[in-house]
């Protein structure tokens, strides 16, 4: 039987992916951190939910809605939630193909205080970032 806390994070990834942010907005916390791998290019780091938001629009924006999460594992405890992502897009055509570790943190409430990504394919990573121009201001804070 699945942890409730994957269950309420599949429901809320599925959401998104469908275009409804208000299932993840509801699960975090106002203070809600994101802190990114190298996979994530310039955005390594927001702090709060609204950045949070932010981020998203503009790498979906930056894939041209290519980009897409393929939850692999998932593990839940009741203050965590362990993931093994496999995320793929393509920009400028280039393709970007990885895999992560995702780890959701939870208060006692069941609200998402942070995410930690750690990437799994360094190389493509590099490469895939070399290849890319990004918008001027990408990443900016």
């Amino acid at each position: 039987m699945e942890h409730p806390n994957v269950t309420r994070f599949r429901e809320a990834h599925a959401a998104l992916v469908a275009g409804d942010v208000e299932p993840c907005f509801a699960l975090m916390r106002e203070d809600f951190v994101n802190l990114n791998d190298i996979g994530a290019g310039p955005w390594r780091e927001q702090r709060g939910r609204k950045a949070m938001f932010g981020f998203w629009g503009a790498w979906m924006e930056l894939f041209d809605n290519t980009f897409r999460q393929e939850i692999l594992h998932a593990v839940g405890y009741d203050d965590r939630v362990v993931l093994i992502v496999h995320e793929t897009g393509t920009v400028q055509g280039q393709t970007f193909d990885n895999r992560a570790i995702y780890l959701l943190e939870l208060d006692d409430a069941g609200l998402w205080t942070a995410l930690r990504t750690m990437d799994m394919d360094h190389d493509k990573i590099h490469r895939f970032w070399a290849a890319v121009s990004l918008p001027e201001g990408a990443g900016a804070r």
